[in-house]
């Protein structure tokens, strides 16, 4: 296989999905990347989600020795290093009051972006298994153009989605969760998953198991994730809620 001499630029956070597109490209496509990772200081999680990305990158990097260059270093920047961008804010906010719910982050990313003047960028959005993608990402996907692994949304739309979302590529918006874990298997990456990260609210460096991420780990049957004390208190929860 051809080596990619132009590295392929991700949005890389420790976590399942964005380590497993990192995985499948520098081990099995034999591509290079250049991961960025957004610390947010306000986020519970980002000493945890900063330990898994040293972990994760000391074991790919252990087996890709002769090609070292593939993984390229991670360019890290705070969130609150990010210039304003009031075209890209209002944009948002329009897109919030459309589709109801969308994650703040996707404000600060598509600032960065536009700032460092970055196009292409891999964004890891998986196909949900539990339930239909959210409207918004639906949207996208009607509207996405290019060849699987790599579609994007086009550059003649001009409106909202396209000022907060045309500087991604999407290449799992068809992938689920399950699919990642029988190719990270047959691809001998699986090791590297398991060390991932996803909870908000860790407790003494471990998976809370009542935050959100952990609530959809157990809801997509990706439980075996969990440490034991993290399922008692998700199913604790259940309970309660359940009486209530």
């Amino acid at each position: 296989m051809e080596f990619e001499s132009k590295a392929v630029p991700l949005f890389w956070t420790g976590g399942w999905d964005s380590t497993f597109r990192l995985c499948d490209l520098v081990l099995v496509e034999k591509r290079a990347v250049k991961p960025i990772y957004v610390l947010d200081p306000g986020r519970k999680s980002y000493k945890e989600e900063i330990n898994a990305i040293v972990a994760i990158r000391a074991m790919i990097r252990e087996r890709i020795k002769e090609r070292a260059d593939l993984l390229q270093p991670v360019d890290m920047v705070l969130k609150e290093d990010i210039p304003p961008n009031q075209e890209i804010t209002d944009c948002y906010k329009v897109l919030l009051k459309k589709y109801k719910k969308l994650g703040v982050q996707y404000e600060w990313l598509a600032r960065y972006l536009s700032w460092k003047e970055l196009k292409g960028v891999e964004l890891s959005i998986e196909a949900n298994l539990c339930s239909p993608l959210s409207p918004i990402f639906s949207a996208i996907m009607e509207k996405l153009e290019g060849k699987e692994g790599c579609m994007e949304l086009p550059d003649d739309l001009n409106e909202p989605l396209t000022t907060v979302f045309g500087f991604y590529r999407f290449a799992l918006l068809r992938t689920t969760k399950h699919d990642m874990v029988r190719h990270a298997f047959r691809n001998s990456f699986y090791d590297i998953m398991i060390r991932t990260w996803f909870c908000h609210k860790p407790r003494n460096g471990k998976p809370c198991g009542t935050c959100n991420p952990c609530e959809l780990v157990m809801k997509e049957g990706m439980g075996f994730r969990m440490p034991l004390q993290a399922k008692l208190r998700n199913g604790w929860k259940k309970l309660m809620v359940g009486k209530n």
